[in-house]
């Protein structure tokens, strides 16, 4: 079940990235960022903290793009670079494998550690 909520998570995330930067591919800007490459570790983990406020944010697509924006902003990257390094690992679809493994361990990660403190606030609660 938590599999599915993960891989569901990540489909909306591409897409909702995909259709935001749909409208910049049609009207490209006239100075792309130029030289700011992204190594995997960090597309892994902007990856995953786009993924964190999709799943947080899912019913409100305002709150969402705010925090994508921020998360953006604080990682030094933009949209456009993290879709050009996307791109780029379409054409050596090999290493994606890698890559979705990486994203995905992450997210489980956060999971258990979220789903641990969950149980002890819990268990405080109930005194046990």
């Amino acid at each position: 079940m938590l599999k599915k909520i993960w891989i569901l998570t990540i489909i909306f995330l591409l897409v909702n990235i995909l259709s935001c930067s749909s409208s910049s591919k049609q009207n490209p800007p006239e100075s792309a960022p130029v030289g700011n490459k992204m190594t995997v570790d960090e597309f892994v983990n902007l990856y995953v903290k786009l993924s964190l406020a999709a799943e947080e944010h899912l019913a409100d697509s305002l709150q969402l793009k705010q925090a994508q924006d921020s998360i953006f902003k604080e990682s030094g990257y933009t949209k456009i670079e993290f879709n050009a390094f996307e791109t780029e690992m379409n054409r050596t679809p090999e290493k994606w494998e890698n890559i979705w493994k990486q994203i995905m361990d992450q997210l489980e990660a956060i999971r258990a550690k979220q789903d641990k403190e969950i149980q002890e606030e819990t268990e405080e609660k109930t005194g046990q």
